[in-house]
């Protein structure tokens, strides 16, 4: 193996490690009955804390692009991790709610955003021509932090309360940010940013495709999330034990993880067109078929198929932006893009709440959910070329 080839697969087993360890903030949920019970809290307000975290962590994509560069790979890294950290430490001493907003809110969830923006792109960069199954891996990492850290965290809080859960995310942190770090110091790891190359006319030419990816985006994760937000209470409402509910939450995670795996190499041989539309068009036939069944089986089966395409539609944006606009344009693009999941992050999941309190069952919520997954595939049907426009900057 050449020392290229070395420091490439440093590069993507550090991104990949440092996203496992940040994929902790979506175990969140474990952390909402101890708050409520240590700050006499309401579960709208101790769920400010994530939907803080995703506003920091949106945030940051969005304007990474502009620090990628100033430092190298294990400087940013370090920074990550010393912010998460500082998040952490925060969370233990605080004698109010309002100090977890601050130190999980806005400081873990700001690392997150540097960490997960970053380990995206620096990975496709080491690998430019098989970026798609580089940030396939780094994002199922992530999704595996999110399905693994729940049991952690609940055994710390068990035994010694949010302190305990907190100094469990501390040391987490802090000894993969530090491995990162090292890894990439030895990598000789830095990203290469595209300076200031955008014209106002070429912004003008791509605002339309990068407007359509957009709301593709959105669309799509919104038709998954609000499944996702709410697959435990889907399963029971369709007549199934809490035991099932929690074996279909596990198994939907589960499939968000293989999905994750799986688009990265697809999304190197196949058109990014074609995927942006079968995943959510999947998503939607999924969804219309589920009220229809009837065994536990094919219930859980449909639930793992859409947190499938959930996954791989995390996987398949960024590596169509790359396609589209290429790796050194990659990360000012996909931060815009990005937002997108934010606003879908905190909208769907709170709506398909506010339908189930109105309604009092999941059923309008699925065909809806549908309609949006179908929307998201019409929209990139319409407007978005199979082929990088003449006057992109694609590769």
């Amino acid at each position: 193996m050449t020392r290229q080839r070395h420091s490439s697969f440093y590069v993507l087993s550090a991104s990949a490690l440092f996203t496992f360890a940040l994929g902790s903030v979506h175990a969140f949920s474990v952390f909402l009955t101890p708050l409520e019970t240590a700050f006499a809290a309401s579960r709208a307000e101790a769920s400010l804390t994530y939907s803080i975290a995703l506003l920091s962590l949106t945030f940051m994509v969005l304007v990474g692009h502009r620090i990628y560069a100033a430092a190298p790979a294990w400087g940013i890294t370090l920074f990550a991790t010393l912010l998460a950290a500082a998040g952490s430490v925060v969370c233990i001493l605080t004698s109010s709610l309002a100090g977890f907003w601050i130190g999980y809110g806005i400081l873990f969830g700001a690392a997150n955003g540097v960490g997960y923006g970053f380990a995206i792109q620096i990975s496709a960069q080491a690998y430019p021509h098989k970026s798609g199954l580089a940030i396939g891996i780094v994002t199922a990492a992530y999704a595996l932090g999110a399905a693994l850290f729940p049991k952690f965290f609940s055994s710390a809080l068990a035994s010694s309360g949010l302190s305990g859960g907190m100094l469990v995310l501390l040391v987490c942190v802090l000894l993969a940010g530090c491995i990162t770090s090292a890894l990439l110091w030895f990598a000789d790891a830095r990203y290469r940013s595209a300076g200031n190359s955008e014209s106002p006319g070429q912004s003008r030419r791509d605002l339309p495709l990068q407007w359509a990816l957009w709301f593709g985006y959105g669309a799509g994760a919104a038709a998954g999330l609000m499944i996702i937000g709410h697959a435990s209470g889907i399963v029971r409402s369709l007549g199934f034990s809490n035991d099932q509910a929690v074996l279909g939450t596990m198994l939907i995670g589960l499939g968000n993880m293989f999905g994750g795996i799986c688009a990265g190499p697809l999304s190197d041989r196949i058109a990014a067109k074609k995927l942006l539309i079968l995943l959510p068009l999947t998503t939607a036939a999924c969804l219309w078929l589920m009220p229809a069944l009837s065994g536990f089986a094919a219930v859980v089966l449909t639930l793992g198929t859409i947190g499938f395409c959930y996954g791989a539609l995390i996987v398949v944006y960024p590596a169509a932006i790359v396609q589209y606009f290429g790796i050194a344009d990659a990360a000012r693009i996909y931060g815009r893009v990005f937002t997108a999941w934010g606003l879908a992050g905190l909208t769907a999941p709170w709506f398909a709440g506010v339908l189930y309190t109105w309604l009092g069952e999941y059923q309008f919520t699925i065909m809806l959910a549908g309609f949006v997954g179908l929307t998201s595939s019409a929209v990139i049907a319409w407007k978005v070329p199979f082929r990088a426009p003449p006057g992109t900057a694609a590769v």
